[in-house]
């Protein structure tokens, strides 16, 4: 919990920061569509996953720093999640080509089993999100980029026997390797 606190702490601190330095900003609104692969499971055990995701990003571009918010669709094969997170990312290179990202949010979850049992349900959690975006196209009214990002998804799945009265709680850890195609708008 502290985790969390202090990276949604340093995320703020640091708009607040990019907004008193320099006053002249871009809006800018970004879509993203794309594959993603990975593991998840609890500690002992771990499946291959595999899903589509789609996200919008909307924010302010300052020249050393860009700070935006944004909401998701994830599908996956057994679970989809909803991200909800804000997003810092920062260009570099010799022409400023490249974006590294960070992202942090809660992606509520839903299974999507064809079994239907009372006694179980599926939670989402916090997400952590890191990658690289590569410049493929550009002109004056928008960007195409190439992303590649890992993405940490902690959820839990939560056993209630028939009696009501304990419940039994087994995290889950999602591991993705994704590749998307950004449009910047």
């Amino acid at each position: 919990m502290r985790l969390k606190f202090y990276l949604f702490l340093g995320l703020f601190i640091s708009y607040y920061h990019l907004k008193s330095q320099d006053n002249t900003f871009q809006r800018f609104t970004r879509v993203e569509a794309g594959f993603a692969a990975g593991v998840s499971g609890d500690s002992y055990f771990y499946v291959a996953n595999q899903g589509l995701i789609l996200s919008v990003v909307h924010g302010k571009k300052w020249k050393a720093l860009a700070f935006a918010g944004g909401v998701g669709y994830e599908a996956y094969n057994d679970v989809h999640f909803v991200p909800i997170f804000a997003e810092l990312s920062k260009p570099f290179g010799k022409k400023q080509n490249t974006d590294f990202r960070l992202r942090l949010g809660y992606a509520p979850g839903f299974s999507v089993s064809k079994v239907e049992t009372p006694e179980y349900h599926f939670d989402g959690g916090v997400l952590l999100q890191t990658g690289a975006g590569f410049r493929i196209f550009q002109n004056a009214d928008f960007k195409i980029k190439l992303w590649l990002d890992y993405k940490y998804q902690h959820a839990q799945f939560l056993f209630q026997p028939f009696d009501g009265e304990s419940k039994i709680t087994t995290p889950l850890f999602y591991h993705f390797g994704s590749l998307k195609i950004g449009i910047d708008l």
